[in-house]
């Protein structure tokens, strides 16, 4: 493969890119407490939750990251999934039971989904700190349900 003056320009900007994201995310997990992290934590967990209730799949696209957020994003495209999920969490309850960091970027949440007293389900909600416009806020990059109680 020959390497020519363009692509070498356009390597090296990929991995400034990359290095600058990098160093931005050191700076934040070195900037913010736990504290600041749990309550960063604890607020895209709620809007996640938000925008299940509110079948708002625009703010669920911006809250999920990774493969998990692909795989959902290409689900969430399909004609009349905002009103199926209206519909399957209306008079939902949801609780964050835990919240714990487990890295300096990353945070788990177990959390209670309460569908109508029928059925309640355990869900572990994985987080990473990401850099947006707004400053550090955590995106879902994975679930895992741990349970269902009928």
């Amino acid at each position: 493969m020959k390497v020519t003056g363009a692509s070498r320009l356009s390597m090296f900007r990929m991995v400034a890119a990359v290095g600058a994201l990098l160093l931005s995310l050191a700076v934040y997990s070195t900037e913010l407490d736990e504290e600041e992290k749990l309550s960063l934590a604890r607020d895209a967990v709620e809007s996640y939750f938000d925008a299940l209730s509110a079948g708002d799949v625009d703010q669920l696209g911006e809250l999920l990251s990774g493969r998990y957020g692909d795989s959902r994003k290409r689900i969430m495209g399909h004609a009349g999934y905002d009103s199926r999920l209206r519909e399957a969490y209306s008079g939902a309850r949801f609780d964050i039971e835990e919240l714990e960091l487990s890295t300096s970027t990353e945070a788990i949440a177990l959390t209670t989904i309460d569908l109508s007293g029928e059925e309640r389900s355990q869900v572990r909600l994985y987080l990473r700190l990401t850099e947006a416009v707004e400053g550090p806020q955590y995106r879902i990059y994975d679930e895992a349900v741990v349970g269902t109680v009928y």
